[in-house]
């Protein structure tokens, strides 16, 4: 679901902002429409993603810099169908897994959020 300008918002509120792996994050989505809005599906996901900064060095003496992003895994959990969703809204509970540290390339460690 994407809105415009002043057609509402959506509040994602999380039991907490950090999780270890394979923990079960829960948690509320807060649908608020000032008008009717077809969508598709409304969804939670989580996404492992890991951004990597490459540095060099020109022939001419200058530096280079190459940014590239990796999804390294990603879940979502469908909160409601195909739809027209009217106002005021509503609440959606949800729980979703974070992954296991062996789902995640070897070097990724510690905890995850915020």
């Amino acid at each position: 679901m994407v809105f415009g300008f002043g057609e509402g918002s959506i509040t994602l509120s999380l039991n907490k902002t950090n999780f270890a792996f394979g923990e079960t994050a829960e948690g509320t989505l807060s649908l608020k429409l000032k008008k009717e809005k077809q969508a598709r599906q409304l969804r939670v996901s989580v996404i492992a993603e890991r951004q990597v900064t490459q540095y060099g060095t020109m022939q001419r003496g200058g530096f280079s810099s190459k940014n590239s992003k990796n999804i390294l895994f990603k879940t979502d959990v469908i909160l409601d169908g195909e739809k027209t969703y009217s106002p005021p809204g509503g609440e959606y509970k949800f729980k979703i897994q974070v992954p296991q540290k062996s789902a995640l390339p070897p070097e990724i460690g510690g905890n995850l959020g915020t």
